[in-house]
This record gives structure tokens, sequence and C-alpha cells, in this order.
């Protein structure tokens, strides 16, 4: 993402699912996060007000962890239903060996694969 940003001056963009149209604590918090990754990446990255937003509260809180995720509203949520061990993996970081990026309107793999891009 932030190398696709810095390599061809496009923009990135994160978005935020939220829940039944308002904003959500754990998205804007885990948004916080990648914001201040990407622009510890990409030197002088400009950043949208919501970016901006989202990284304070991402530097107040600290990187999203279990514990603090499991006090919003969707946490709450998953551990009502019995599946709060799925916390461990939402705050997880740099776990994935593949991130999707989207390419002509299709997310595929950031690296590709032989012979063309797979799909994701």
């Amino acid at each position: 993402m932030a190398g696709d940003a810095a390599r061809g001056g496009g923009g990135v963009a994160i978005v935020c699912a939220g829940r039944r149209g308002r904003v959500s604590m754990d998205d804007a918090w885990c948004a916080g996060h990648l914001v201040t990754r990407l622009v510890q990446a990409v030197a002088g990255a400009t950043l949208t007000d919501g970016a901006r937003a989202a990284q304070a509260l991402r530097t107040e809180l600290g990187p999203p962890t279990p514990a603090g995720l499991a006090c919003t509203a969707a946490g709450r949520a998953l551990r009502a239903i019995g599946r709060a061990d799925d916390l461990r993996a939402c705050a997880a970081v740099d776990d994935l060996a593949v991130v999707p990026v989207r390419r002509d309107g299709a997310l595929v793999s950031d690296r590709g694969c032989q012979g063309g891009e797979e799909d994701v």
C-alpha cells in the first residue's frame, strides 16, 4: 500500500465500515494505526481531516490491542457471541504474507504471481 503510493504518486484510501451509519471506535482506531504506519513509510503524505482525526485517536490510545478492542462496541459484540479470541487476530500487525490492492476495479495480490495476477 505505502510502496504503491510512494512509487506511483497515487492516493491510498482507508475505508471504515462503521456500523449503522455511524463511526465505530474499532474502525477509527485501526484506521489511525494504518495512517500512522503510512506516514512513517511515505514522506510528505498529505492527509485528509478524517485521516488526521483517526491518527490522533491512535496517538492517544497507542496501537490497537485485544484488550483495548474488547472495550469497543464491536469487541463487546464479539464477546457476547463467544468470539473474544477473534480480537487477537483483529489487533495483529504485519502477520499477512499478501496484501490485496485494487487494480482495474478488482482486488489482486500486491505481488502478483507467475503468469499474471491472481484475484484475492
